[in-house]
């Protein structure tokens, strides 16, 4: 490695052995042990300043789509059309999401994509019914949702529609439904600290 970034990079990657120009220019013999004690404990302290950071902005986050979400739910509460019931809350999201779907708690998808282009939100009914248990982390924050009766923030991962790096929030309704959001790349790139 030759940059501090790439030792910052290592070192979130769960780097265990470093080597390079970074540490040290090649010498014909070992240097001292502790040689670069001090530089390296002074990188790692602001590499941890930076990801605290990165995942209190994260926590705030997930905490403020918690409290929007919990409040629209509740406005339209009365609407017994689950479309009619997303189509509202995407609507009131628009800065935040691209696209939304309710599931079941066994990953089979009850609505029709909600989805956002040219300005306009139109239903997709093609998804509807598929099942997205399949998925990794399906199961486990379908348990966590319910356990806590609160929304989960997904890591970056690409979409398989779009191709789009994306994050998804997820949130626990009501009788063992469950909403994704699916964040816009508009916001992402708004929220650096959800590049990561």
């Amino acid at each position: 490695m030759e940059t501090n970034y790439q030792f910052h990079y290592a070192w979130r990657k769960h780097g265990r052995y470093y080597q390079g120009h970074f540490i040290s220019k090649p010498l014909p013999h070992f240097i001292e042990q502790d040689i670069w004690k001090d530089r390296v404990k002074s990188d790692i302290r602001q590499f941890i300043d930076v990801e605290q950071s990165k995942l209190t902005k994260k926590y705030q986050l997930a905490q403020k789509l918690n409290d929007q979400i919990a409040r629209l739910s509740h406005e339209n509460k009365w609407e017994s059309d689950l479309n009619e019931r997303i189509l509202f809350i995407a609507e009131q999201m628009e800065d935040v999401c691209f696209r939304m779907y309710i599931t079941d708690v066994e990953g089979y998808q009850q609505t029709a994509n909600v989805i956002k282009a040219n300005d306009l939100w139109t239903y997709d009914f093609s998804a509807q019914m598929k099942n997205w248990s399949w998925r990794p982390y399906f199961i486990e924050n379908v348990i966590r949702m319910k356990q806590d009766q609160t929304g989960i923030l997904s890591d970056l991962y690409s979409d398989i529609e779009t191709g789009e790096m994306i994050r998804t929030f997820s949130y626990p309704l009501e009788k063992d439904l469950f909403l994704f959001l699916d964040m816009s790349s508009m916001f992402l790139d708004q929220h650096e600290y959800l590049l990561w």
